[in-house]
């Protein structure tokens, strides 16, 4: 199902997303069925964990609009959403780096040295400054 990108993913097509993904990045692995279960269940899981935090973004992100139209401008509480927003992305990023652990641990690690090969060899140009993907060059 293509995604509506002005609206946000739903639980079930966020999940369907990391089920594919992960078969995906895991094909040339030689991970078994039972490891890709466990990588899925993790991943979709820390998925979830974040996508529940949208709700206290999109409060912060109204919060924001709010105090930036009024007629003075609140620096006190522009700064406590600001740091509300530090906040939620730092719990995010946290549960996420957890997850691709938990997710690592699942594969041999053989498996995970295949599984970074690979995923280097698509990500060569874009972090290598080649000139394909360079946007500085005219």
């Amino acid at each position: 199902m293509a995604h509506n990108w002005d609206t946000p993913m739903s639980s079930e097509e966020i999940a369907d997303r990391i089920d594919h993904g992960v078969k995906y990045m895991l094909a040339d692995t030689d991970a078994t069925a039972a490891q890709k279960a466990k990588v899925t269940a993790i991943l979709q899981a820390a998925a979830q964990d974040v996508h529940a935090l949208r709700d206290q973004h999109v409060a912060d992100r109204n919060q924001f609009h709010e105090i930036l139209s009024a007629a003075a401008i609140d620096r006190s509480r522009l700064e406590s959403v600001r740091a509300d927003e530090l906040r939620l992305a730092d719990q995010a990023s946290k549960r996420i780096v957890t997850a691709l652990a938990d997710a690592a641990e699942v594969l041999t690690p053989e498996q995970r040295a295949r599984l970074m090969a690979e995923m280097q060899k698509h990500h060569h140009g874009w972090h290598s400054g080649s000139a394909s993907h360079d946007t500085t060059q005219p």
